[in-house]
């Protein structure tokens, strides 16, 4: 049940990518189960790297 949440929390529109760090830090990362934890730690870390790549865009436009 929880990987099928996970699955279903990759699709998430890239807008909602800061609330979905949010909520896999807090309720998925801490699991017992390593293949979910694992699991959540791989779309947390794609996101952060979306949101960081998104951030230097604006911030240096001429740069990117």
């Amino acid at each position: 049940m929880i990987q099928r949440t996970l699955q279903c929390l990759k699709d998430v529109h890239l807008g909602q990518s800061g609330s979905l760090v949010t909520l896999l830090v807090e309720y998925f990362l801490s699991t017992h189960l390593l293949a979910l934890a694992r699991m959540a730690d791989s779309i947390a870390c794609r996101r952060l790297e979306i949101l960081l790549a998104d951030t230097a865009e604006v911030m240096f436009p001429t740069i990117m």
